[in-house]
């Protein structure tokens, strides 16, 4: 009998699976939006919450020390637990992991800003 799913050099299986093709037709179609909106993301991440944690501090009344590192903490990058979801669940492993890395590289940046 002819197999009409064959393997191809991802390991994948590539045959007649319209769901698959749909999810893939649809993931290329919507990457550049993804990817500026990860941009987005990150930089609201690493700047407006810092931003938000000064001004609930400051609204709460607390020591300058208790600020600072409630400051310094929101402008901390994301960690990995995301991009272990995402593996966990096989769901936008690559976005994931590209965005906990932009956020990584973008704190290196943003860090200090926020300290000074």
């Amino acid at each position: 009998m002819l197999n009409m799913v064959q393997p191809n050099t991802a390991g994948r299986h590539v045959g007649w699976h319209p769901q698959e093709a749909l999810s893939d037709l649809n993931e290329m179609r919507h990457r550049g939006k993804r990817r500026s909106l990860t941009v987005i993301v990150a930089v609201l991440k690493l700047l407006a919450m810092p931003a938000v944690a000064l001004v609930l501090a400051k609204l709460l009344g607390l020591p300058p020390l208790a600020a600072g590192v409630i400051v310094l903490l929101a402008a901390m990058p994301t960690g990995a637990n995301a991009y272990i979801f995402a593996v966990q669940y096989q769901r936008l492993v690559n976005p994931m992991s590209g965005a906990v890395a932009l956020r990584t590289l973008l704190a290196a940046v943003t860090l200090p800003v926020v300290a000074g």
